[in-house]
């Protein structure tokens, strides 16, 4: 806190003057306060609540971006089952895409790529969300394969084993 001295403070006018209207006495002088830090606390507050709505606004990011992820996932795990069990019915390439496609569209995606090869189905849905923290769309692509297990089928190999989706 800083200090302005102002006169002797031997004034009979000023010499009831106390703390209540910023003067004060110091050694038989008038002294008034000046307050350099006035307002900071509202700055402060400001601070802390813009660091406290972008943590907000990241988080809820975060959630959706992970929301819509798992939705994709789930699209394309289904569609890739729908596309399957109508190859293995018989039906034709067409049929079964198309089937695909209407579960992927069901589940708030959209088929990308479909591609039978006897019973086992490869497709792609693509997820399209808009985040607050950009104005561009962000895109997500999910592949999925079904079709039956063993020789012929779906196979487990090392290699297409997803390391990083758990």
């Amino acid at each position: 806190m800083t200090y302005a001295v102002h006169g002797t403070g031997r004034d009979r006018a000023t010499a009831g003057a106390g703390p209540a209207d910023g003067w004060s006495r110091a050694a038989g002088r008038r002294v008034r306060r000046v307050r350099a830090d006035r307002g900071s606390g509202t700055l402060w507050a400001i601070a802390l609540m813009t660091v406290i709505w972008a943590a907000a606004v990241l988080a809820m990011t975060v959630g959706g971006v992970r929301a819509a992820r798992h939705r994709a996932h789930a699209a394309a795990d289904l569609a890739a089952l729908a596309a399957a069990s109508h190859a293995a019915a018989g039906s034709g390439a067409d049929r079964a895409c198309g089937r695909a496609s209407e579960i992927a569209a069901g589940s708030g995606g959209r088929l990308s790529a479909c591609v039978l090869r006897g019973p086992v189905a490869d497709v792609a849905v693509t997820v399209t969300i808009r985040i607050p923290v950009s104005s561009r769309p962000l895109r997500l692509v999910v592949r999925s394969r079904a079709g039956p297990a063993g020789p012929g089928g779906v196979t487990s190999s090392p290699d297409s084993r997803c390391t990083e989706c758990q």
